[in-house]
């Protein structure tokens, strides 16, 4: 989708400590002048989230639908001593830093879209390409 590098950023609400990763990318027969677009809506979380996230505030697609299901905590595994195993969210809040104002934000609650679509038109996919056409 790009060749931007990518960044990836977490906050510590415990320490109040924020941290961003930056990774470089390199890619091989990519269309220079695709313009991307990610549909999103309430089951676009976790992992899928953070993508749209990355997307959207590195300016690489445009995000259409409703706003994302959220969801930013890392989990981690645990043994405990008696040997139970289970998995638990860590302190890493999965954030973006907006580069004017060098304050990070956590992506907990979701990325709004850049283009709002209503539910009932989610996958109406005549709709979403004149949006796509008129976004031009």
């Amino acid at each position: 989708m790009t060749d931007k590098d990518i960044e990836l950023s977490y906050q510590n609400p415990l320490e109040k400590s924020s941290i961003t990763y930056t990774y470089r990318v390199t890619t091989e027969n990519r269309k220079a002048d695709a313009s991307w677009y990610i549909l999103t809506s309430k089951v676009t979380f976790s992992a899928a989230n953070l993508m749209a996230s990355i997307a959207k505030n590195q300016s690489i697609a445009t995000l259409i639908g409703t706003q994302s299901g959220g969801g930013a905590s890392s989990i981690i595994p645990v043994i405990s001593p008696t040997g139970t195993a289970f998995h638990m969210s860590s302190l890493n809040v999965l954030s973006y830093k907006d580069k004017q104002t060098n304050t990070y934000h956590d992506i907990e609650n979701g990325i709004k879209p850049d283009i709002e679509l209503p539910v009932s038109k989610l996958n109406d996919y005549n709709h979403i390409l004149n949006l796509i056409k008129n976004n031009k």
